[in-house]
């Protein structure tokens, strides 16, 4: 209803000329207008969530391959004192 105020306001004169069907289809165009900005705008949130999102996972994978690393380390430090201890067992 809005949207119909607003076009009657735009095209008082052309109304008085029976052009309904002129109205009706700047109202149709209009709207079309509208939720193509519509989606467009929910468009790039979620372009934006997608580009946060993909960030977030790039630092949990980067904290992943460290603590493999960290790990790999403790394994190695791990055999070693294990073949000391061996080494003073024997």
């Amino acid at each position: 209803m809005h949207d119909l105020h607003i076009i009657y306001e735009e095209l008082r004169g052309d109304i008085t000329n029976n052009n309904l069907s002129a109205v009706e289809h700047r109202y149709n165009r209009l709207k079309l207008e509208v939720n193509s900005l519509e989606s467009r705008k929910v468009a790039s949130s979620l372009r934006k969530r997608i580009l946060s999102l993909r960030k977030a996972l790039d630092a949990c994978i980067l904290t992943h391959k460290q603590q493999i690393e960290k790990i790999s380390e403790l394994q190695s430090k791990k055999i070693e004192l294990e073949n000391l201890v061996k080494g003073f067992e024997k």
